[in-house]
């Protein structure tokens, strides 16, 4: 169970780092799905190690006791633009000073990403 005096993980900054650790996750596992079809010298094994590092920052950021399972993304091999952005957009949309510390690095990586993808 949740520590009461922590943040809400269900609402504004916390559920907003929650979902693009989620969006990111789905995100690294298509691409590395793409990737692995390519073969190891392909152009996705790259992209698809960069979204894999910010994934995991973003899973590093989420509050303690969190429910990862919060929200619900699928995504194919052939969305990760839309993913990217969407992921990008979501953090985005709160204030950075309201983020966990090390979000700034997050949105630095995803913005390095989504260039990767659309340059």
């Amino acid at each position: 169970m949740p520590d009461p005096s922590s943040p809400s993980l269900t609402s504004g900054p916390s559920r907003i780092v929650v979902s693009v650790a989620e969006l990111l996750h789905r995100t690294a596992s298509a691409a590395w799905a793409r990737a692995e079809l390519e073969g190891p010298f392909g152009p996705t094994y790259s992209l698809a190690h960069a979204i894999h590092l910010a994934a995991t920052l973003a899973a590093n950021l989420v509050p303690k006791g969190a429910d990862v399972a919060l929200t619900r993304f699928e995504v194919s091999p052939g969305d990760t633009a839309a993913a990217l952005a969407h992921a990008e957009k979501l953090i985005r949309s709160v204030a950075i000073e309201s983020l966990p510390p090390g979000s700034s690095r997050l949105v630095a990586m995803l913005d390095d990403v989504t260039r990767q993808v659309h340059p």
